[in-house]
């Protein structure tokens, strides 16, 4: 039996600080997870949820705006000016007194670069192959300057992706550049997984890959990076787990790992250590963990926690193992699969085995949380070390191009573009994808005709290294 008495609402901060929250009847708890002794504090809220939760705060910790996936609140608890209508569908009309049902379903992204925008990515829910799927991945544009900085829905249910989709499990990490995202979504029934590139003024994709199993069916998982977004795992009452390596800088997945996990989890969910050297699974009954540092580790986990049987408020309400947390005081926090009012604990989830640590129903909560856990990424996720990668269209300083005297058209182009300058120009040409791969690389040496008629349409950037100069600019391919 699950009880829908009471809900849980949380917002991550861009500093790296933690709030989580518990609703029964309009009135939430507010879990200060700065540090090791978590403050809690009672406020009135008027917004019910079930799985989908997303919600995010400014670097100050003060609420901007949240949602259950039907509608949009900002800080006073009020609908978010312009977001009526939002997120349309078969399940909004039919859920949207208790909020959208899938877990991961809604995901808050910082525009890069612009401090007051927000992205809020969110799936719809329409009959398909016998069930009812998202089959519509859709965006909204949030701008927090307007309505006296209440905010306002500026851009409305864009629709970014249509096909059938898995129920829920967005997720995003940092491009390796530390400014800007990943966002990842997954076909269902399928081993395809879709990327979109988030830059400061565009979104690039879906770029598609096929890799790990066969995703069946879901809604009651999770999907998550490692804190130094080098892997994704993912893990359902399918019970299958898929470990996936990342590369930051082109988007891809490689060395997929999987494990049939067989212990009739009616739910399950992962989350990586501090260190990104531990993967926790909750899995029902259990938890395990698993050492990514091992060769072999996908067929080497340990138990580090088996229920201990405990019921609460009552029995059927079993604190069992769900949905896991890494929260910024660097604990690990887990719901149930229940109704109840405890949240379980890894005390220090980067030792190896049962010194980990698991406290089991450690932390009470005023009131009952059935099943809701927010979703976010890794927000202060930086550049990667080393790396020579960079999103180049939003790189580069068009400034030097009135310096040294340098044209490019037509801009944009179909076939070939002119290069030409009053001075001589001199130095390596390189042309670049979105993804920052060079597609295109000549030595030259004055005026150029260069013909491109192979490319792709979409934006590149086109480089000319010199002695004293670096130029880029943004250059488009039509059809």
């Amino acid at each position: 039996m699950f009880f829908f008495g009471s809900q849980i609402i949380h917002a991550q901060l861009l500093d790296n600080y933690w709030l989580m929250g518990y609703m029964t009847g309009g009135i939430r708890t507010t879990l200060d997870m700065r540090d090791t002794n978590i403050s809690i504090s009672l406020s009135n809220r008027n917004m019910i949820m079930d799985e989908s939760n997303s919600s995010i705060s400014d670097s100050a910790g003060n609420l901007l705006f949240y949602t259950n996936g039907i509608y949009i609140a900002n800080s006073l608890d009020d609908t978010l000016a312009n977001s009526r209508d939002f997120n349309p569908g078969t399940l909004t009309n039919s859920w949207i007194n208790w909020g959208f049902p899938f877990s991961q379903a809604t995901l808050i992204i910082p525009f890069p670069e612009h401090s007051n925008l927000y992205y809020l990515f969110h799936e719809s829910g329409e009959p398909a192959i016998n069930s009812i799927q998202p089959m519509n991945l859709r965006y909204s544009i949030i701008d927090m300057n307007r309505n006296n900085g209440l905010g306002e829905v500026i851009e409305k249910n864009i629709s970014l992706l249509e096909d059938t989709l898995y129920a829920g499990e967005l997720t995003a990490v940092k491009h390796a550049n530390g400014r800007d995202w990943w966002v990842i979504t997954h076909r269902y029934q399928s081993d395809l997984y879709f990327s979109f590139l988030i830059t400061n003024d565009s979104i690039f994709g879906p770029y598609s890959q096929n890799i790990g199993s066969v995703q069946a069916y879901g809604s009651d998982g999770q999907c998550v990076f490692s804190p130094d977004g080098k892997r994704l795992a993912r893990y359902s009452s399918t019970n299958v787990l898929d470990v996936l390596n990342f590369d930051r800088c082109s988007g891809l997945f490689y060395d997929a790992k999987t494990t049939f996990i067989n212990d009739s989890a009616i739910c399950g969910g992962v989350c990586f250590s501090p260190d990104s050297r531990l993967l926790y699974v909750g899995s029902s009954k259990y938890v395990y963990q698993f050492n990514t540092d091992s060769s072999n580790f996908i067929n080497q986990r340990l138990v580090v926690a088996t229920w201990d049987g405990f019921f609460s408020p009552s029995f059927p309400a079993a604190t069992n193992f769900y949905k896991l947390h890494l929260a910024p005081n660097g604990r690990i926090y887990i719901i149930s699969c229940n109704g109840t009012d405890y949240l379980h604990a890894i005390i220090s989830p980067n030792a190896i085995g049962l010194s980990c640590n698991i406290i089991q129903h450690s932390i009470q909560l005023p009131s009952s949380n059935s099943v809701s856990l927010p979703n976010y990424p890794f927000y202060n996720l930086g550049a990667e070390v080393g790396s020579v990668c960079d999103s180049l269209i939003n790189s580069f300083d068009e400034r030097i191009a009135e310096e040294i005297h340098i044209e490019v058209f037509p801009n944009p182009f179909l076939k070939t573009i002119t290069i030409q300058s009053k001075n001589q120009i001199d130095g390596m040409l390189n042309v670049y994808n979105k993804l920052g791969n060079v597609v295109f690389s000549k030595q030259i040496s004055g005026n150029q005709n260069l013909d491109l008629a192979f490319l792709p349409s979409g934006n590149y950037v086109i480089e000319i290294i010199g002695s004293e100069n670096v130029f880029r600019k943004r250059i488009v391919k039509l059809d």
